[in-house]
């Protein structure tokens, strides 16, 4: 009895523990975030006023909106931002990404969202979470095929992102010290959904989210239709 009551008492601090710590992780993604930002910003002031100059200016105004780039391309891609673009060419523009980055890399869709509009805000979740699972999938599973379903019913979404990769191990599916995953989580809550991620029959990972459309959609106005 005294074993069992030790083993909680110990799983209770560290369950406690874990959740300080993801807050800590939290803050500081938040904080390096912020900080690429403002690096990138000025890059990119810099690098266009060294470009109304003459040729040398020119030369480095380019290489400092190059840099610029390689600061803010890594937050666009954390942020999954879907910006005025519809869902439906964001996901196309996805896969066209994918196969020039990664060529070896098979990519399928078959979303099947229905005719009724989505709202705004739910687009922008939809793609941000497809987002990062390509990101986890492709540069942590070194995915050669990656599968994205979806289905809409009367009642809920279901969307699927599979994969053949190397799969997910425990202890990062547990601890969740990544911004992906981090990510991800942060959606499904946000929609009132369940998040759940598991290794494939074979190999691989399946992440599915699932959530209600009601709660969903509520006090949302709706902005676009989707079926791809």
């Amino acid at each position: 009895m005294v074993v069992v009551l030790l083993f909680v008492a110990v799983f209770f601090v560290f369950l406690q523990r874990h959740k300080q710590m993801r807050e800590v992780f939290r803050r500081m993604r938040d904080t390096k975030q912020q900080t690429a930002l403002s690096q990138g910003f000025r890059k990119l002031v810099s690098g266009s006023h060294l470009c109304q100059g003459n040729d040398l200016q020119l030369s480095d105004g380019l290489l400092q909106l190059d840099e610029a780039k390689d600061i803010l391309l890594p937050v666009v891609y954390s942020h999954g931002a879907l910006g005025n673009t519809s869902l439906e060419d964001g996901l196309k523009m996805l896969s066209a990404n994918t196969s020039l980055q990664y060529s070896q890399t098979e990519v399928e869709f078959n979303l099947a969202l229905g005719s009724k509009a989505l709202p705004e805000k739910l687009s922008q979740d939809i793609y941000a979470f497809i987002n990062h699972a390509f990101i986890n999938a492709l540069q942590h599973a070194e995915a050669r095929y990656i599968e994205v379903s979806g289905k809409r019913s009367k009642d809920d979404f279901v969307i699927t992102i599979q994969d053949d990769g190397k799969g997910i191990a425990f202890l990062d599916k547990f601890m969740r010290f990544g911004t992906g995953l981090e990510s991800m989580h942060d959606i499904a809550r946000s929609l009132g959904g369940k998040l759940r991620i598991n290794r494939g029959i074979k190999n691989g990972t399946v992440v599915q989210l699932k959530f209600g459309v009601r709660d969903s959609s509520k006090h949302i106005k709706p902005r676009e239709t989707v079926s791809l």
